[in-house]
């Protein structure tokens, strides 16, 4: 290339990388910095409404039930995992019934997942409801460990798949039914969700682990599931106490 042709292709070059810093600053200036005091003036509003909701956590009903939830399904799935895995290692039935059985006891909660919350509406509330729910919960599971037979394993974990999915079904509707105010339901409710979601997702590892310490023995896995159960239930109790005290009322 000759001197002169370089020269003007530097020169293009220059004139080009001037055009492009005049627009650069157009943008820049185009940013509208004047409105910096109006998004911080948003995320201040928004930081605020954050805390007023975890000041939830400070009412007495809704954390006691939050926590009353958290351990009733911190041991209520640990029969869902485990219950094949029982009935071919234990019970000694086939695997391909042992499946079976899992569907059929997921199947059976289809109605109960369903009727006590119509109940619950018309006749007694929500809350009254899940507590001889969660309460019959326990027991069952206590009852689990005298399961020997392969009858018994399947009659068992019918009722189960029964009253579990009461629980299940009621739960959203005790959550909604302690936020009066309806602007803020949604959030309540996730909260709630993201609670018993936590307890869903660590309650059968725990498990697990139990029935490996145990040497493959389902009976410390199971008193642990029915003791977290049961402790839920008083936490719930406490929480309609708080609520409406020791008299007979529909909530």
């Amino acid at each position: 290339m000759e001197p002169l042709e370089r020269a003007a292709v530097l020169l293009t070059l220059m004139r080009e990388l001037q055009q492009l810093m005049k627009r650069e600053n157009a943008l820049l200036r185009e940013m509208r910095l004047d409105r910096l005091a109006e998004l911080q003036a948003a995320k201040s509003t928004l930081a605020e409404a954050y805390e007023m909701e975890l000041r939830a956590f400070r009412e007495p009903t809704y954390a006691l039930f939050c926590v009353g939830m958290f351990l009733v399904f911190f041991g209520l799935f640990f029969a869902f995992y485990y219950v094949a895995s029982f009935a071919t290692g234990v019970v000694g039935l086939p695997t391909e019934k042992a499946f079976a059985l899992l569907m059929v006891m997921n199947a059976a909660g289809f109605v109960f997942r369903l009727l006590p919350g119509l109940l619950a509406d018309r006749l007694t509330g929500p809350l009254n409801l899940m507590l001889p729910f969660a309460f019959a919960t326990a027991m069952l599971t206590y009852s689990w460990a005298a399961v020997k037979s392969p009858l018994g394993t399947w009659i068992w974990a019918i009722f189960y798949g029964l009253i579990a999915a009461g629980v299940q079904g009621l739960f959203p509707a005790v959550l909604s039914s302690l936020t009066t105010d309806l602007t803020k339901q949604g959030v309540r409710m996730g909260m709630g969700f993201a609670i018993v979601g936590l307890a869903g997702a660590t309650g059968p590892p725990v498990a697990g682990a139990i029935i490996q310490a145990c040497g493959g023995r389902y009976i410390g896995a199971q008193m642990w599931a029915g003791t977290s159960i049961l402790l839920g239930v008083c936490f719930l109790l406490a929480a309609r106490t708080v609520k409406v005290g020791w008299q007979l009322k529909r909530i």
